[in-house]
């Protein structure tokens, strides 16, 4: 087996990175170059891990931006799948809130005061839903939020 250059121990560190159960943003690599951080994204997005394929695209902009380049057609699109993916995300998690409040929150909610902070961050949930959403799924949620 040959040893690793420091270029491909950074990518498999990166790949690691990746593959270890726990989220690890805090751990992308400063001082890759363009190409690697297109593997690095292409890698996170293989195994799923959209928090991470959004801070490698992060360095790729920064860098991208700092060279004065524009980002290919490559780029663009796995720019646009990473941020997909997190919004695809967060609306899972305000589903799971909303959940959560509507059946089983808000009916056994004693007090007022609790009742109201319930029904308050139920509005809140809606409008976040509404705020990353387009068309009539924007419409149908910002109808929630009235009707919350």
């Amino acid at each position: 087996m040959r040893p690793l250059t420091p270029e491909s121990e950074e990518l498999y560190s990166g790949f690691l990175l990746l593959s270890s159960p726990a989220p690890m943003v805090s751990a992308v690599p400063e001082n890759l170059s363009r190409e690697q951080y297109v593997y690095l994204v292409k890698l996170a997005e293989q195994v799923e891990r959209y928090e991470e394929m959004v801070s490698f695209m992060e360095k790729l902009v920064v860098g991208s931006i700092v060279a004065k380049t524009e980002l290919t057609v490559e780029e663009r699109n796995l720019f646009n799948i990473a941020y997909k993916n997190v919004e695809s995300e967060l609306f899972a998690i305000c589903a799971g809130i909303l959940e959560l409040l509507q059946s089983h929150l808000v009916p056994s909610a004693t007090t007022g005061e609790s009742k109201v902070f319930y029904l308050k961050m139920k509005d809140d949930y809606h409008r976040y839903i509404a705020g990353f959403k387009n068309g009539i799924e924007r419409k149908t949620a910002a109808q929630d939020t009235l009707d919350a």
